[in-house]
């Protein structure tokens, strides 16, 4: 339920209910059933009655406006029933922006209705269509008893039934003047995360030469480099076999700083980690093999020393 208070008004927006969902029991004069509005109800009721209102928990002494008063607009979508209203009444102005305004509500008549037992034996209502007259604002005073609904006894007596409603998450925002931006949405839209894929980027080419040390590059296995046996480099003293251990280290380092809850050990995790990197920095003055996979090895190490600086 999003709610935004703009000087004299305020503009409310959620779902008054959602389709295809079996409510909690409810309770009428035969005892406890559930009921589920079904899809379409609420936009054939629209397409019939052009003039819905909006009222304060169900009175109709608080007439807040309606559909045909240009203040409210209902559409039935994939979720449910969705609701946009913008209300000038000075007591519901107050309830919004004092947080006192809970969730909404719908009262309607039936016209379809399917009466059956649900998979466990509980009498269920499907209503396939349904006249809506009017929803409602509730506030503290009609807080609703579960899920967003309000308590309602249903009685043959009773003409109009009042539905349940949806009360999740409430948000009030509140704009000092009816033309000010609102900041906090726009920073929510404008706001471009920046994403660091450069330790994706060296994971990628540490598989890739983590294949072609086994397959080598013309895709035999134990090939490499053009040599056919042994699965050592043709080309000096280490090649990329040599930095294995520092992926090893680094990973190693990585578990252990998730794991460290003390300082003294958090440090040597990050003196280790320093190490580690001075030994990458300076095989990488000379690399013989890929340089990408000691990058990626460093790129870890680094990592390791920030997750020590948040902890400490």
């Amino acid at each position: 339920m999003q709610i935004r208070v703009k000087g004299d008004s305020v503009e409310i927006e959620g779902y008054v209910n959602a389709v295809e969902r079996k409510s909690r029991p409810l309770m009428s004069r035969m005892g406890q059933f559930i009921e589920r509005i079904c899809k379409g109800a609420f936009k054939k009721a629209l397409e019939r009655n052009d003039n819905v209102r909006i009222l304060l928990n169900h009175d109709p002494n608080r007439d807040l406006g309606g559909t045909k008063d240009g203040n409210l607009e209902l559409t039935e979508d994939n979720i449910g029933l969705h609701a946009r209203a913008v209300i000038t009444d000075k007591e519901v102005v107050e309830k919004a922006r004092n947080g006192d305004l809970v969730g909404w509500s719908f009262g309607f008549f039936d016209r379809d209705v399917e009466q059956k037992r649900d998979e466990d034996g509980f009498p269920l209502r499907d209503v396939h269509d349904l006249d809506l007259e009017e929803v409602s604002i509730l506030d503290r005073t009609k807080t609703p008893a579960y899920d967003g609904t309000l308590v309602a006894v249903r009685s043959e007596e009773n003409s109009i039934f009042y539905g349940e409603t949806f009360s999740d998450e409430i948000h009030i925002r509140e704009i000092e003047d009816v033309g000010q931006v609102d900041k906090t949405e726009n920073t929510e839209n404008d706001e471009k995360t920046e994403i660091d894929y450069s330790f994706y980027e060296h994971v990628i080419e540490d598989m890739k030469q983590r294949y072609n040390d086994v397959h080598g590059k013309d895709g035999r296995f134990g090939s490499k480099g053009g040599s056919s046996g042994g699965g050592s480099s043709s080309g000096g003293s280490g090649g990329n076999w040599g930095y294995k251990g520092f992926h090893e280290q680094a990973d190693k380092l990585t578990d252990a700083i998730k794991k460290a809850n003390t300082p003294k050990r958090i440090q040597e995790i990050s003196l280790s980690a320093k190490k580690l990197i001075k030994s990458i920095d300076k095989e990488l003055e000379n690399p013989e093999g890929n340089v990408a996979r000691l990058k990626g090895a460093k790129y870890k190490a680094e990592k390791v020393i920030k997750e020590a600086e948040k902890k400490f």
